[in-house]
């Protein structure tokens, strides 16, 4: 690979790092700097919009000068490449931050002044009759955003980053997994149909591709809306001194490596579905759990089964944070008055929580040992041509990608499956060194969000044997099996099997880091054995340390997603260019 490659390559998955960058700098300029004890609010907004402005104007004329860059590359030398890309994509996102903070500070005087009309009205001093209706649609607007407003700020952060992770995806069609979209129960009560079915439920007859592809945007905005809401509620329920840790801690889950929004990236996979399926069986934990049980466990239990029911892996990746939520709510047992008791298990809860992981496991047993043969010896789709054959004339989406998944899945045995997939992977059948060397560079890049991680779930985990009840005995192990962490912590290793028997290593560090992740923001929501006050601390020191903050953000969202064999982007390039110094 030529340097000229490399370059390219890096400025293809690194382009938003520039975003990244100029966004922060946007944010410091029109926060810090124009931030005067002598200026009101108004003169403070409309100092803003000045350099928004001045922005602007500076970020046309960068782009207008550097217009000819990607048209004509071999003009320039690598150096010179480089530094004519970053001044364009820095250009690009000031001119969207000018107009985002001019719009805004524009919004927030009128509000203000809309605010300030619908008070006048309410007192009847001076406002018309007829402009009253118009006034208060403008102030409850405004209380409705400020309201929402973390929501808000979530939602469009998990927007950029699906937009980020989708640029050149191509359609369904001609992906590993496609052919699952076009089979339905009505071929036999196999393994992965349950999309499949649900697409010919609500669209029967011939099902196209454009159909399924905008299906799978409106899970992506679902699963993004779900976020929105689940991390809006954990900011606005956490107390001042420790919001700004939890305010930092989102923000390196979405901006990073595992974020949810990385399965854009193959949005066509189940990963998603599996993810949504995870975020429902949590919405339904914190809202409908405490005040309906048997409802809440209902749907969550539901929710488990189509996760399960989706794809067999969902079971070992995203399931342990169903099983986090439900362990949550069982150690937190509530008496007849609704007090929280003295900290213990709760026997309904956890008889819940069996009953969920029976039902779920029983699902999984009979999708992987029974879903699996269900068209072996049959004379309609007895082989993977027939069943091809059979897909292909209800719908329009290229299957031919799809042929040695159906193998695998259907026609084979696990020995078979292993020996074509993940020995090819160590005898690097795939290009790749060991695949030990990419683990260990991808260790080494996420060392600090792992570092974090480390240090909450290890004070975390001493707070739950603190909360231990004191008749639990004196006995290490006894002590130790009372503690709620340590189940949580035996939940993390359902992913083993995965790196163990699977290929696509990337997917499950993905996996893994959005169950480190969320089951962290599940046991701080629900404040097992008063974890939240271990964030105290680091609260304050961000709070004394922005600059630094800010670059461990900057630098996890320059990583690059987790997808499929080639884990992280950036190992990839570290590799490439270590051959090209080497040589």
């Amino acid at each position: 690979m030529t340097s000229r490659q490399l370059i390219d390559n890096f400025y293809i998955y690194h382009r938003f790092t520039f975003y990244y960058l100029t966004v922060l700098i946007l944010f410091l300029v029109q926060c810090r700097f124009l931030k005067s004890k002598h200026l009101s609010a108004m003169q403070t907004r409309i100092a803003r919009i000045v350099s928004a402005v001045a922005v602007l104007m500076l970020s046309g004329y960068i782009m207008f000068r550097n217009s000819h860059t990607v048209a004509d590359l071999s003009v320039y030398s690598s150096g010179r490449y480089v530094i004519e890309l970053c001044l364009r994509e820095c250009a690009g996102i000031l001119l969207v931050c000018a107009v985002a903070c001019a719009v805004v500070d524009l919004a927030a005087i009128l509000f203000d002044k809309a605010a300030r009309l619908s008070a006048a009205a309410a007192s009847q001093e001076a406002c018309p009759v007829r402009a009253a209706w118009p006034v208060r649609a403008a102030a409850a607007l405004c209380a409705l955003l400020s309201r929402c407003r973390w929501e808000l700020v979530f939602f469009f952060i998990c927007l950029f980053e699906m937009y980020r992770n989708t640029v050149g995806i191509g359609g369904v069609g001609g992906t590993w997994q496609s052919a699952w979209y076009a089979m339905d129960y009505s071929m036999g009560f196999g393994s992965r149909m349950l999309i499949g079915s649900f697409l010919k439920l609500i669209h029967p007859g011939y099902l196209t591709e454009s159909f399924v592809t905008g299906f799978l945007c409106v899970v992506m905005l679902a699963m993004s809306v779900l976020l929105a809401f689940l991390f809006g509620r954990l900011v606005r329920r956490s107390d001042k001194s420790i919001r700004t840790a939890v305010i930092f801690l989102l923000l390196l889950f979405l901006v990073g490596p595992c974020s949810p929004e990385a399965v854009a990236i193959q949005y066509t996979r189940f990963d998603t579905f599996g993810i949504l399926f995870a975020l429902l069986s949590v919405w339904f934990g914190v809202t409908v759990l405490p005040r309906r049980p048997l409802a809440g466990n209902l749907c969550i239990t539901f929710f488990s089964v189509c996760m399960v029911l989706t794809h067999q892996g969902n079971f070992f990746t995203f399931y342990p944070i169903v099983l986090c939520m439900l362990l949550t709510r069982a150690f937190r047992g509530k008496d007849a008055a609704g007090l929280p008791k003295v900290p213990g298990w709760d026997l309904r809860g956890l008889l819940a929580l069996g009953a969920n992981f029976l039902i779920t496991a029983a699902a999984f047993a009979c999708m992987q040992f029974y879903g699996t043969k269900v068209f072996r010896g049959s004379k309609l789709y007895g082989s993977v041509k027939a069943l091809s054959k059979a897909i292909t004339k209800g719908t329009d989406i290229n299957i031919d990608t799809s042929a040695d998944a159906l193998r695998y899945e259907y026609f084979s045995d696990m020995g078979t499956t292993y020996r074509s997939t993940m020995y090819g992977l160590i005898k690097n059948e795939y290009g790749y060194n060991l695949p030990l060397i990419h683990t260990a560079l991808t260790i080494v890049f996420t060392m600090p969000a792992i570092v974090i991680l480390l240090w909450l779930w290890k004070n975390i985990w001493k707070r739950g044997r603190s909360a231990v009840l004191p008749g639990a005995g004196k006995r290490k192990l006894s002590l130790l099996l009372r503690n709620p962490v340590t189940w949580i912590f035996l939940g993390f290793l359902f992913i083993l099997p995965e790196f163990a028997l699977n290929v696509d290593w990337g997917r499950w560090f993905l996996a893994a880091g959005i169950t480190w992740f969320a089951c962290l923001f599940i046991v701080l929501a629900c404040d097992l054995a008063g974890a939240r006050s271990i964030l105290v601390r680091p609260s304050q020191y961000i709070a004394a340390h922005p600059w630094l903050t800010a670059g461990v953000l900057v630098y996890t969202a320059t990583l690059g997603k987790f997808h499929d064999l080639t884990w992280l982007p950036l190992t990839e390039d570290a590799l490439n260019y270590f051959k090209l110094f080497i040589h």
